[in-house]
């Protein structure tokens, strides 16, 4: 009798749930998944995508926050600031939303030139051909890592035949913040309140991870309590 093959082994990931103020209510950003045979297509999930080895470089550019305190944050004897990397650059690769502030900490607007002048290189990025660091010190940017709260930890079961330890963090933006999907990883993208997306037909899209936080920040009713919320986590336990 053939053995059991191993489990698959677990790659480093993490995700930025978005949200942002609306007259009906906070919204959140949503992108549906291309469908590429696997276990997340067609799925609608937060950006995100795996740690990359060039995000710890980017350690020295991230405003507010040192490894050490990301690393215990998150629980970890360091590397921790590489999961805030990874979701800030995925979130703009993928969305086109890229969470940055000039050197006093001042957040940069979707207007502001610098940013303009990044989302031009936005395709090389993903592509690999450029590095986040080199370009925001072209553009004397730095990542707004102290922006994201650490909510969540999920990690694949060892069934699937894709594994991922994945940290969740969250954060804000303005209410006219738009964003642009990428075509290639995503094919469509949505602003949509918790409980609408949950009560909606496209809900039977979502995986376990994405449904368990939508159902969390359902029960709030404002920006600011989920802000409030989101800021008093102290403990992330994985499910």
């Amino acid at each position: 009798m053939n053995s059991p093959a191993p489990p698959a082994p677990i790659r480093r990931a993490a995700t930025l749930v978005v949200l942002r103020p609306s007259d009906a209510g906070p919204q959140l950003l949503l992108l549906r998944r291309a469908d590429k045979g696997d276990q997340n297509s067609n799925a609608w999930v937060f950006p995100g995508g795996l740690v990359d080895p060039g995000d710890a470089q980017c350690h020295d550019i991230c405003h507010g926050l040192s490894d050490a305190q990301a690393s215990a944050q998150l629980q970890l004897p360091a590397g921790g600031l590489d999961h805030h990397v990874a979701a800030i650059r995925e979130c703009f690769e993928e969305a086109g939303l890229l969470l940055a502030c000039d050197s006093a900490g001042q957040a940069l607007g979707s207007g502001n030139p610098a940013l303009r002048a990044l989302t031009e290189q936005r395709r090389r990025l993903a592509q690999g051909e450029v590095e986040l660091k080199a370009l925001c010190e072209q553009q004397a940017i730095q990542l707004a890592a102290n922006r994201l709260h650490y909510i969540a930890h999920w990690i694949t079961p060892p069934v699937r035949p894709k594994r991922f330890d994945t940290r969740f963090f969250l954060t804000t933006v303005a209410a006219d913040q738009q964003a642009e999907h990428d075509t290639v990883e995503t094919v469509h993208h949505q602003w949509i309140r918790p409980a609408d997306m949950l009560n909606s037909e496209e809900a039977s899209r979502l995986m376990a991870p994405q449904r368990s936080v939508l159902e969390t920040l359902a029960a709030f009713d404002s920006l600011p309590a989920i802000v409030q919320w989101a800021a008093q986590v102290q403990v992330v336990t994985r499910p």
